[in-house]
């Protein structure tokens, strides 16, 4: 996961930072306003008023396989199953004809 800090004169600025650099998928971990007692960080000329933590998956990160539980699981796999009979039987009767 990659994580970074972004600070601009405003929320929604640093939203948009956020958005252009990790993208649509990023996730906002926390939002923090600075005081004047931070400090000071200079963001395009102006003094940061906001601090945003964001992060995004990498790109070649599979996603987690989905874990079905038991009574799912049978029932997913019954209509398996069944799909699967349903394509044999197709196939069978092109063959016969």
């Amino acid at each position: 996961m990659q994580i970074r800090k972004f600070y601009a004169s405003n929320l929604p600025a640093a939203i948009r930072d956020v958005r252009r650099t990790l993208g649509p998928d990023a996730v906002i971990l926390s939002t923090r306003n600075l005081s004047s007692q931070d400090a000071a960080v200079i963001v395009n000329g102006g003094r940061a008023t906001v601090e945003v933590t964001a992060a995004r998956e990498p790109a070649e990160a599979a996603p987690p396989k989905p874990v079905a539980s038991r009574r799912l699981g049978n029932r997913a796999d019954k209509g398996a199953q069944d799909e699967a009979r349903q394509h044999a039987a197709r196939q069978a009767s092109l063959r016969s004809q």
